[in-house]
């Protein structure tokens, strides 16, 4: 979504405009991302043992076209009991969005980015029928 776009988005948008003429699907931009995090382990690592890629793995932090990635949790920092054990090498903040449509014949890059809460595009998860931002 471009209202949500950082310096790393942009430049990916601007290389795959050279073949696409629109703003990249999320699919585009999670494939980008995903090689740009293994790249900068692989990097960190200084190797290919795969261990050593999962420490770095474990210390990414990096600023990606969906956002920041880091992964809280894993080897030298366990889940804890009180936070859900899907959270195992998971990045805490993806970019799922939930829009919300406020005018007719609106594209997706113009609706507005309701949940959750940090991406919000308007200030509000509920644009009421019929008006407008």
């Amino acid at each position: 979504m471009p209202a949500l776009a950082n310096e790393v988005t942009r430049k990916f948008e601007a290389e795959y405009r050279q073949q696409f003429n629109r703003f990249p699907e999320s699919y585009a931009l999670e494939a980008y991302d995903s090689l740009l995090i293994m790249a900068d382990a692989i990097n960190r690592a200084g190797s290919l043992d795969p261990d050593a890629i999962i420490d770095a793995l474990e210390e990414t932090d990096l600023l990606g076209a969906q956002g920041r990635y880091y992964f809280p949790y894993g080897r030298k920092n366990p889940v804890p009991p009180d936070q859900p054990e899907w959270m195992w090498h998971q990045w805490p903040d993806p970019a799922v969005l939930f829009l919300q449509y406020f005018e007719k014949g609106q594209s997706a890059d113009e609706a507005a980015v309701v949940w959750p809460e940090k991406y919000q595009t308007h200030g509000t998860f509920l644009i009421p029928y019929g008006t407008t931002p």
